[in-house]
């Protein structure tokens, strides 16, 4: 899991405590959280700066069944526990949380409508989205927003956190030149508080590499990557490592774009996103293996697959389609050992590939690429009928 200081991220969802209880003029503001409940709120921020999402969602989840001092206390436990779950990717549970924070009386919803619209987003609900975006604009423009305790940097906060999603929301719709414009709202609302650029422009830099990839223009793309890494800070490098290998792989430069996918698996947490990056390095490798090709380049791709493959599924355990494709590394790696005669190395990567294609069975079960690996490797030992000469039937003691 990403680790984030305490200070609002770079990215879309880490809002921070910046204005995180805005309230309306008049009303009991603070004194409505008890110091019981302000010293537990205290508690769930820091595990959260510290990077321990778990921990927090543990402590806010708990506080959902314990009463609290007032609709403030309530809504701020429900903002945290919305922030947390979409720092754990659990955007269900912060499509909730951030409802619930919504639906209170008397509370600034303009943060928990562009979090809800970004979490609709991750989750494909893309009307959804777009409907909350649009509101938490009209809320942000309407003059009424002056009735909240909101500062001059809270509110260019949150300008600059709806154009940053909604760059995102238009690079996922296609709208590619409405999510520059975007891109280019945020940062002309950066101008005017520059304060807020550490936080917003290295991501905003990523976008627009993506956009301009995605338009075709791939020189511009990398110069855009090239600024990004410039300013990310080192624990998001891997998120600009992996666009622009993207970009070089789009641009034919296979190798290239392999070797930048490594660099940002090595780059990010252990973790789900390590495993995303080494799979994409391990799938690209392993598009490029063909049975016509001379068993030595066929040998030597698999070779420089095999550690992506099994790196993505050791980094992320759970996943079947990583099991599944390194299952079909080790099969295939297995079946170009036979054919050059090396037996004893060629069965140990069938035991492996074997093992690894259980463990994408029990995940997977209803997965038919499971059933064509185990089947496209029968029909490969049955060509050259190595199997069944020299070792007997290796697929029946497998089974065993």
């Amino acid at each position: 899991m990403l680790t984030r200081a305490a200070v609002l991220a770079a990215t879309v969802f880490a809002f921070g405590q910046i204005g995180s209880v805005a309230v309306e003029a008049g009303s009991p503001a603070e004194s409505e959280i008890s110091e019981d409940d302000g010293l537990w709120l205290d508690r769930v921020k820091l595990k959260i700066g510290e990077g321990k999402y778990e921990a927090a969602r543990d402590i806010l989840e708990e506080l959902n069944r314990t009463p609290l001092s007032g609709t403030l206390a309530r809504t701020e436990q429900q903002k945290l526990l919305g922030q947390v779950y979409l720092y754990l990717e659990e955007y269900g549970k912060a499509i909730a949380a951030l409802t619930n924070v919504i639906d209170f009386p008397r509370t600034d919803h303009v943060t928990a409508l562009i979090n809800r619209c970004y979490a609709y987003m991750k989750v494909n609900l893309i009307v959804d989205a777009r409907s909350d975006c649009v509101a938490a604009r009209v809320d942000l423009d309407r003059a009424e927003f002056s009735r909240f305790k909101a500062s001059g940097e809270t509110i260019a906060f949150r300008k600059v956190s709806l154009a940053h999603v909604e760059a995102q929301l238009a690079l996922r719709s296609g709208q590619l030149e409405r999510a520059l414009d975007f891109i280019g709202e945020a940062h002309a609302l950066l101008e005017d508080a520059p304060q807020l650029s550490e936080w917003f422009v290295w991501d905003l830099d990523l976008l627009e590499s993506k956009a301009l990839a995605a338009l075709g223009d791939s020189e511009a793309a990398l110069a855009s990557v090239a600024k990004t890494l410039q300013a990310a800070p080192e624990r998001e490098r891997h998120a600009a490592l992996a666009t622009r290998a993207a970009i070089l792989l789009r641009q034919g430069e296979r190798d290239a774009a392999v070797k930048e996918y490594v660099s940002a698996a090595e780059s990010a947490t252990p973790g789900k996103t390590r495993a995303k990056y080494y799979f994409e390095a391990c799938s690209t490798l392993l598009q490029t293996v063909q049975r016509e090709q001379a068993v030595a380049e066929r040998s030597a791709l698999l070779e420089n697959a095999l550690d992506p493959c099994r790196l993505a599924a050791t980094n992320d355990d759970e996943n079947g389609l990583y099991h599944e494709a390194h299952a079909a590394a080790l099969f295939e790696m297995s079946r170009a050992l036979f054919e050059t005669t090396r037996f004893d190395e060629g069965m140990i990567r069938y035991g492996e590939g074997n093992d690894e294609l259980r463990k994408a069975a029990a995940l997977r079960p209803r997965s038919n690429v499971i059933v064509q690996t185990a089947e496209d490797f029968k029909r490969a030992v049955g060509d050259v009928d190595i199997l069944e000469k020299w070792l007997g039937d290796p697929l029946a003691a497998g089974a065993e």
